[in-house]
């Protein structure tokens, strides 16, 4: 594997915070007990450690000046506070003074296991891919949550992906569990005026300049599920349906762009499909059908937008949709978002007067 060069180190930890006074120190202790990788020069700091402050208003900044006079050999520590932001803007922050060969995110309630970043990094040869991608403990499915040995090589993207979203579809979106080539990255930043999905809009756009990627057969990151309050999972709201209406315009872009990136790739030309319309679009459909937004964002000006979006959906059909959502494509198929508005806001009134029952 090609050495860390000069006195740059060889990755960059980024831990955006923001009021993460209970699970801050354990965070970075995490990172602190990392191993050197083999791989890493014998001399100089091999590990960068950016800790954002996004304005925390607790105990915040006292855990994190903590370790400002760290003394971990190969490890330099860097603490900086900034005004609340968003944790988008807050790892764009942490991006612009990254000096590391390899970029990685790090939330603030979250942990890497032991030798995380030495097993993703010994693993490789002579060659520095554009991604290395790791194992996730959290939510999801035990069969899901690492890279089966035959997919644990380099190869280039398109073959990797084609080969590994199925079983590991939660993997390749997260931005968890995985090391970034910074130089790859390049101007790439987080979309700052996004609250959801602005990770996989980043993930997709990053992967879009990618050339190879490599996975190891391990669990490299501890994540814990966000609180049942997190707006990511208020998802019969208003709010909800405002933060997907901000997020399509930038996540259709990426995918558009990773589908061009990936010509030989047979499973990026469904992420359309998929991601954009099947699980964004038919949620916001669903929720009109419930009443959700009637009189504010459920309007025929704004299903006209969204039949838009599925109007550049190539593998749109009846069986393409879970059953529950052909009412709303045999709407689509109509194209008439004035009559489409005006069946929603009647079943919108009879789910709610079955709701009030309840």
């Amino acid at each position: 594997m090609k050495k860390n060069i000069g006195n740059n180190p060889l990755v960059t930890v980024i831990i955006p915070a923001y009021n993460a006074q209970e699970t801050l120190e354990s965070c970075i202790g995490s990172v602190l007990a990392q191993r050197r990788p083999e791989s890493a020069e014998t001399e100089g700091n091999w590990l960068e450690i950016i800790v954002i402050d996004d304005g925390s208003e607790d105990l915040t900044p006292y855990f994190a000046k903590l370790y400002r006079e760290t003394t971990v050999a190969g490890c330099s520590y860097n603490y900086i506070t900034k005004p609340n932001g968003g944790v988008s803007s807050a790892r764009n922050k942490g991006l612009d003074l990254a000096t590391g060969t390899y970029v990685c995110f790090v939330d603030s309630d979250d942990k890497l296991f032991p030798n995380a970043l030495s097993t993703m990094l010994d693993s490789l040869d002579k060659f520095h891919p554009d991604i290395i991608l790791g194992g996730l403990e959290g939510n999801i499915p035990p069969q899901s949550r690492i890279y089966q040995e035959s997919a644990a090589m380099t190869s280039p993207l398109a073959e990797f992906i084609d080969d590994n979203y199925n079983f590991h579809y939660s993997l390749l979106r997260a931005p968890h569990a995985k090391l970034y080539r910074r130089e790859t990255i390049g101007d790439l930043r987080f979309v700052e005026t996004l609250s959801y999905g602005e990770d996989v809009t980043f993930v997709y756009s990053f992967l879009t300049r990618c050339k190879t990627a490599k996975a190891v057969s391990a669990e490299v990151y501890d994540y814990t599920e966000p609180s049942g309050g997190s707006l990511s999972y208020d998802l019969e709201s208003e709010k909800h349906i405002q933060k997907i209406l901000d997020l399509l315009p930038y996540f259709s872009e990426a995918i558009r762009n990773l589908e061009q990136a990936c010509p030989d790739s047979i499973r990026t030309l469904f992420f359309y499909h998929e991601d954009l319309v099947g699980r964004l679009i038919c949620r916001v459909l669903t929720l009109f059908a419930k009443g959700v937004g009637l009189g504010t964002l459920m309007t025929p000006e704004c299903i006209s937008i969204l039949y838009g979006y599925m109007d550049k959906d190539e593998n749109l059909d009846l069986g393409s949709l879970r059953i529950g959502q052909i009412p709303n494509l045999l709407l689509y198929k109509i194209h008439s978002p004035k009559f489409s508005f005006r069946f929603y806001k009647l079943t919108g009134g009879i789910w709610r007067l079955f709701s009030k029952k309840k």
